[in-house]
Protein backbone atom coordinates (compact mmCIF):
# COMPACT_ATOMS: atom_id res chain seq x y z
CA UNK A 1 0.00 0.00 0.00
CA UNK A 2 1.32 3.63 -0.96
CA UNK A 3 1.36 6.17 1.61
CA UNK A 4 -0.27 9.70 0.42
CA UNK A 5 0.80 11.55 3.03
CA UNK A 6 1.86 15.28 1.54
CA UNK A 7 6.12 14.73 2.90
CA UNK A 8 7.64 18.15 5.25
CA UNK A 9 9.02 19.23 2.54
CA UNK A 10 5.81 19.69 0.31
CA UNK A 11 3.64 21.39 3.35
CA UNK A 12 6.54 23.64 4.88
CA UNK A 13 8.55 24.39 1.66
CA UNK A 14 12.01 26.41 2.26
CA UNK A 15 11.34 30.02 2.46
CA UNK A 16 13.46 31.99 0.21
CA UNK A 17 16.74 33.30 2.08
CA UNK A 18 16.39 37.00 3.35
CA UNK A 19 18.99 39.06 3.99
CA UNK A 20 18.90 42.40 6.24
CA UNK A 21 21.17 45.20 6.65
CA UNK A 22 20.71 47.34 9.20
CA UNK A 23 23.34 50.26 9.65
CA UNK A 24 22.81 52.85 12.24
CA UNK A 25 23.99 56.33 10.84
CA UNK A 26 25.46 57.18 13.47
CA UNK A 27 28.85 57.94 11.56
CA UNK A 28 30.85 57.41 8.39
CA UNK A 29 30.99 53.88 6.93
CA UNK A 30 34.28 52.10 7.95
CA UNK A 31 36.42 49.17 6.29
CA UNK A 32 34.45 46.58 8.88
CA UNK A 33 30.82 47.51 8.06
CA UNK A 34 31.78 47.50 3.91
CA UNK A 35 33.27 43.81 4.66
CA UNK A 36 29.97 42.92 6.63
CA UNK A 37 27.71 44.19 4.03
CA UNK A 38 29.76 42.51 1.00
CA UNK A 39 29.48 39.32 2.85
CA UNK A 40 25.57 39.46 3.49
CA UNK A 41 25.12 40.41 -0.20
CA UNK A 42 27.64 37.66 -1.20
CA UNK A 43 25.28 35.28 0.84
CA UNK A 44 21.75 36.15 -0.55
CA UNK A 45 23.05 36.29 -4.29
CA UNK A 46 24.62 32.69 -3.42
CA UNK A 47 21.44 31.55 -1.71
CA UNK A 48 18.93 33.30 -4.56
CA UNK A 49 17.77 35.28 -2.27
CA UNK A 50 16.51 39.14 -1.38
CA UNK A 51 18.91 41.79 0.51
CA UNK A 52 16.72 44.13 2.31
CA UNK A 53 18.39 47.45 3.79
CA UNK A 54 16.67 49.30 6.83
CA UNK A 55 18.56 52.55 8.36
CA UNK A 56 18.12 52.00 12.02
CA UNK A 57 18.40 55.86 13.12
CA UNK A 58 16.87 55.12 16.59
CA UNK A 59 19.04 57.33 18.11
CA UNK A 60 17.79 60.52 17.15
CA UNK A 61 20.72 62.98 18.30
CA UNK A 62 23.56 61.33 16.83
CA UNK A 63 21.92 59.60 13.64
CA UNK A 64 22.64 62.52 10.57
CA UNK A 65 21.08 62.32 7.01
CA UNK A 66 24.89 63.30 5.56
CA UNK A 67 25.98 59.80 6.96
CA UNK A 68 23.13 58.32 5.44
CA UNK A 69 23.87 59.74 1.99
CA UNK A 70 27.38 58.69 2.23
CA UNK A 71 27.11 55.45 3.22
CA UNK A 72 24.80 54.95 0.30
CA UNK A 73 27.73 56.85 -2.00
CA UNK A 74 30.38 54.40 -0.15
CA UNK A 75 28.33 51.12 -0.90
CA UNK A 76 27.65 52.14 -4.33
CA UNK A 77 31.08 52.69 -4.59
CA UNK A 78 32.30 49.30 -3.50
CA UNK A 79 29.43 48.00 -5.65
CA UNK A 80 27.23 46.41 -2.98
CA UNK A 81 23.56 46.51 -3.91
CA UNK A 82 20.30 45.61 -2.12
CA UNK A 83 17.12 44.61 -3.50
CA UNK A 84 15.06 46.35 -1.17
CA UNK A 85 15.01 49.73 0.87
CA UNK A 86 16.22 53.10 0.91
CA UNK A 87 18.82 53.73 -1.64
CA UNK A 88 17.84 50.09 -3.94
CA UNK A 89 17.81 50.09 -7.73
CA UNK A 90 14.25 49.03 -7.15
CA UNK A 91 13.34 51.87 -4.77
CA UNK A 92 11.18 49.67 -2.20
CA UNK A 93 10.75 51.80 0.93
Amino acid sequence: MSDFRASEKEIYPRPCYVGRLAPSPTGFLHPGHAATFSMAERRCRDKSGTLIMRVENLDQTRCKEHFTTAMFEDLQWAGISWDEGPGSTNNVH
